[in-house]
């Protein structure tokens, strides 16, 4: 096989896999591309090779099944690797990738960590044999990695308190790319929009919302009012998708009416953006970035986010609302907040847009390519 410049190791690729880490990968290797870079993608995926947002993505085949899928991913992706004969790698590392303990050392190896959250969650922690096993490949990762792109600096003291990594091999972005107009751009109609995107994960909090809306039509000013809410994202977790479709059909049947829509796998988030009146970002654990926050903003609208995003960097009250992760009344307070002063909140939701406008997945490329190549 032909040589690469760069080749991008991801478990999903974007659109296949409509999650945040995907659309990383994806993004920053068609960007790479356009910078005129030879690139190549792998992920897993039924067939050999195909094109896709003109980067050649080669597919390998890994059982479903959590713990045994991840490790033949990474040991059938890594010989893949070391044929296509890259000069470098940039691996979606998410909570653990071990493909690069099996790539050939004389190759440079980046590692994309977007989030250590399973080192201050409970709920990572419930699943004790794969935490354990998280921890091992990140403690692999942390010795076979030549260099870290993370987005925030509370990721980057986690590899370095808790992995030994040196400061000098992790380098922090502060931001990424977002898939946004960059401009106000709202659809007005009947409703009162509260829209979250994220996938259906219990560290997303949807549960948070859903708690929140029936605080609100438990209300007399809200019990036949204008209040609805999308909840959109990728189904990973069927478990939880269906608590949730079980909670908003009682929300429903106690309101009379279509409160509460849940909308697995969209198409496009974009519809859904445009008609939001307030965006939550309700996560209770687990974030370490906060990718759909600053899309919001960059359609202009109002951000009601979980302190966890103001830990972040994400949002603070100036850009927006924050209210304390897995409050469901102050959560309330802050929509009610926003439906009831929308001069103050468009006034915050310009002020975010702002904050974004320069977050380019051009700018994400770029910072890669220097760790990526920094000969050149």
């Amino acid at each position: 096989m032909a040589g690469y410049d760069v080749v991008v190791v991801s478990r999903g690729w974007w659109p296949l896999v409509k999650g945040g880490a995907e659309r990383f990968a994806a993004r920053v290797a068609e960007e790479l591309a356009s910078l005129g870079l030879r690139v190549a993608g792998v992920t897993i995926a039924p067939w050999r090779r195909r094109l896709l947002g003109g980067v050649t993505v080669y597919g390998v085949r890994a059982p479903r099944a959590p713990v045994l899928g991840s490790y033949l991913f990474s040991r059938l992706a890594a010989g893949l690797v070391n044929r296509l004969r890259p000069r470098a790698v940039l691996v979606n590392a998410y909570w653990g990738e071990t493909a690069p303990l099996y790539i050939r050392r004389e190759v440079r190896v980046v590692a994309v960590v977007h989030d250590l959250g399973l080192l201050h969650s409970p709920l990572a922690r419930r699943q004790r044999l794969r935490h354990w096993l998280r921890m091992r490949a990140l403690r692999g990762l942390a010795r076979r990695a030549d260099a870290f792109l993370v987005p925030t600096e509370p990721v980057a003291r986690d590899l370095v308190e808790h992995f030994a990594v040196p400061w000098e091999r992790v380098r922090v972005l502060g931001f990424e790319g977002i898939e946004a107009p960059m401009r106000r751009l709202h659809v007005e109609n009947r409703w009162f929009d509260v829209v979250q995107v994220a996938r259906f994960s219990p560290n997303k909090g949807q549960h948070v919302v859903i708690e929140a809306a029936r605080i609100l039509l438990g209300e007399t000013r809200w019990a036949r009012g204008e209040l609805r809410v999308l909840l959109v994202g990728g189904l990973t977790d069927r478990g939880y998708y269906e608590r949730l479709r079980r909670l908003a059909e009682e929300l429903n049947r106690m309101a009379g009416r279509s409160v509460v829509e849940l909308v697995a796998d969209a198409e496009s988030v974009d519809p859904y953006y445009r008609v939001a009146d307030a965006c939550v970002a309700a996560s209770i654990a687990e974030e370490g970035y906060g990718l759909t926050v600053e899309e919001c903003m960059g359609y202009g609208k109002p951000v009601a986010a979980s302190d966890l995003f103001k830990e972040l960097g994400r949002v603070d009250e100036e850009t927006g609302y924050v209210f304390p992760r897995g409050d469901a009344r102050a959560l309330a307070r802050v929509l009610e907040r926003i439906h009831d002063n929308p001069g103050e909140a468009l006034e915050k939701a310009m002020k975010g847009l702002e904050r974004v406008k320069d977050h380019t997945w051009r700018r994400v490329a770029e910072e890669a390519r220097k760790l990526l190549l920094p000969e050149e």
